[in-house]
């Protein structure tokens, strides 16, 4: 199975409708085939803390939307990040697409 690396900017697009690049977010998840996707403890804190000024009623959806992506089966990446200057596959936030 072949996995992608979903970052805080994918993540809070794709769950902010206000957004600008949520549509794209979506489009991109609805036409990816299912797949593995990879996120970092890192990446989940710093949604949740994007969240966090919004609010009690957004910080309970932003913490419910992560035990969510961890019950559909989001895989926790817990290894130490690779050496600065080694390539790690990314979503582009531009394009919204993967590269590497």
């Amino acid at each position: 199975m072949t996995g992608i690396f979903a970052d805080t900017f994918y993540w809070v697009a794709f769950t902010n409708i206000q957004d600008l690049a949520h549509e794209k977010a979506k489009a991109f998840t609805l036409a990816s085939t299912p797949r593995l996707i990879v996120v970092t403890e890192e990446v989940l804190t710093e949604y949740l803390n994007y969240f966090a000024a919004w609010g009690p009623r957004f910080r309970g959806m932003a913490a419910a939307s992560v035990q969510e992506m961890r019950a559909a089966g989001c895989e926790l990446w817990r290894k130490q990040r690779p050496l600065l200057g080694q390539a790690w596959p990314f979503i582009n936030r531009a394009s919204t697409r993967a590269t590497a």
